[in-house]
């Protein structure tokens, strides 16, 4: 069960066994934490690794989402990256998942819009995937999330890491579900396929997760993925990126 705690003008929200994180919630507000090392610090999101408690966490902050119109608005309706993440996570645990760098707590500040949200996550002290095996088991984890209709969202190596015995982690996902004939895994599938590193290693994708690709849905992530090689669409993007430096909201 999710509970939900108001605290001045925010919401907290956290699995009931972590009764702790009402606290935690609190510093983070108040800015009464440390922040051992800033991992991103962008327009559209800052991540730190912090310390409250002599306990580290990962702290995100989802900026996209309050700075982008479109994105913005879409809040009115919808609960917003950090809780959606919170409650997908908490879902597919209990299904049986456990190799997830687990959200803990959802952190928003909404008046009909989302004006702020942060999102506390469980910091791994781990390694860089770097071989074949620990692409093997990327796999693995990938065919085990999809069992429950679930995808990844943003699948490349850089989103896993690797602990110190060895365990492969998932890390920076929603777990959302995948409602449109498997689109969204194909996508995840093409992303990985042009992942450097699986490029560096020679690693056969295709060989060891099956796509069905004569699908809707993959069939369409073909056709959006050579859309963006588009010298025209590439150049669009890159126009985007440099408007956003200026401080544009697209």
């Amino acid at each position: 069960m999710l509970i939900r705690e108001k605290y001045k003008d925010w919401v907290f929200y956290y699995d009931e066994k972590n009764t702790m994180f009402y606290e935690i919630g609190e510093k983070i507000i108040n800015n009464n934490y440390t922040i051992n090392r800033v991992i991103k610090d962008t327009s559209r999101n800052y991540v730190s690794i912090i310390e409250i408690n002599n306990q580290k966490y990962i702290l995100k902050e989802i900026r996209s989402e309050v700075i982008i119109p479109q994105r913005k608005i879409q809040t009115i309706f919808k609960d917003g990256e950090a809780l959606t993440c919170l409650k997908n996570c908490i879902k597919v645990k209990k299904m049986g998942v456990e190799n997830i760098a687990m959200p803990l707590m959802a952190i928003v500040k909404k008046n009909i819009v989302l004006q702020k949200s942060y999102l506390l996550l469980e910091y791994i002290d781990g390694y860089k995937i770097s071989n074949i095996d620990d692409l093997d088991k990327i796999i693995e984890l990938i065919k085990d999330i999809n069992k429950y209709d679930r995808y990844h969202g943003d699948l490349n190596t850089s989103n896993f890491i690797k602990d110190k015995n060895g365990k492969i982690h998932i890390l920076d996902t929603q777990l959302k579900r995948d409602v449109f004939f498997n689109f969204k895994r194909s996508y995840d599938y093409l992303n990985l396929k042009e992942d450097l590193l699986v490029k560096e290693l020679k690693y056969d994708v295709d060989k060891n997760y099956s796509i069905n690709k004569f699908s809707i849905g993959y069939l369409i992530a073909i056709f959006i993925k050579n859309i963006k090689k588009m010298k025209i669409i590439k150049k669009f993007r890159s126009l985007k990126k440099e408007l956003r430096k200026k401080g544009w909201r697209i």
